[in-house]
């Protein structure tokens, strides 16, 4: 019996899984993967 506030999934675990080895990033053409880090942060706009 399901409590009050208990909802079903909008996926299953495996398309959740799944879904996290999506890549946006298209591999080069040798087949090596880049990795890039950010270089800097960008000042709030909501510091005094």
């Amino acid at each position: 019996m399901k409590r009050p506030y208990e909802i079903d999934p909008l996926v299953s675990e495996k398309q959740f899984v799944a879904t996290q080895a999506i890549d946006t990033a298209p591999t080069p053409a040798d087949g090596t993967r880049r990795h890039y880090s950010l270089a800097g942060l960008y000042p709030s706009c909501n510091q005094g």
